[in-house]
């Protein structure tokens, strides 16, 4: 749903609402053993300039608290002007489905 979410508001309101803008999506796994996680980033640039939202609803709900819990993870969302960050970090046993 996050990466739903963030696909959608960048074709509205950020680096993919114009022809200029780009996505820069990366995922890497980081720590062992039972530290094992997952790092994703989505990161825009060229857009509109990017300001701090005045009101926070389902969406960044989704972003933010949604992620965190489902996946028991943490999350940085950051509006700086040149282009949304959104940082994720979560067990890998939560993240991603493993083999049967």
């Amino acid at each position: 749903m996050a990466i739903h979410e963030l696909s959608t508001n960048s074709s509205k309101y950020g680096a993919l609402s114009n022809t200029l803008g780009t996505v820069n999506v990366k995922w890497s796994l980081c720590g062992s053993g039972a530290d094992r996680c997952l790092e994703m980033v989505w990161e825009e640039r060229g857009g509109p300039a990017v300001s701090t939202p005045t009101h926070q609803g389902f969406g960044t709900d989704v972003l933010t608290e949604i992620t965190e819990v489902t996946l028991d993870a943490h999350v940085d969302l950051t509006y700086a002007r040149e282009g949304l960050r959104w940082l994720m970090t979560a067990p890998i046993d939560n993240a991603v489905e493993q083999e049967r």
